[in-house]
Parts: structure tokens; C-alpha cells; sequence
């Protein structure tokens, strides 16, 4: 598992829109620390992808840790 922070994930709302939009292309995702990170499993090559529809959904993909 690997672990983001994502930018604008405010409010259980954010989390449903996330969930709801990019679990089926992304796989499970585990959000902890009051929201501000995620877990998940992904590959090298989909993080690109990832930023691209997170920043579709007004999110913002920041930086693993």
C-alpha cells in the first residue's frame, strides 16, 4: 500500500466523490489522518493518471510519504 496526501478533501462529500468516481479504475481507497491522506494500491504507471482525474474532480494530488 502506499500512502498520498490530496489537497480539498474537506468533508465525507470529497471522500463519496472519490470513492465513487476512481475505485473501479484505482482500487479500494483508505482514507486516514482526518482525511488529508490516502492509502491505496497502485502501480508506477497509473499515478499520472490518478493526478489527472483527482484534479477532474478538483482534487489535488500532492506527494507521496
Amino acid at each position: 500500500m502506499r500512502r498520498f496526501k490530496i489537497e480539498n478533501v474537506n468533508c465525507q462529500n470529497c471522500v463519496n466523490l472519490i470513492k465513487n468516481s476512481l475505485e473501479d479504475e484505482f482500487g479500494n481507497f483508505e482514507f486516514e489522518e482526518g482525511l488529508k491522506t490516502v492509502r491505496l494500491d497502485l502501480d508506477d504507471d497509473k499515478i499520472v493518471l490518478l493526478r489527472e482525474q483527482l484534479q477532474e474532480l478538483g482534487f489535488k494530488l500532492l506527494e507521496e510519504i
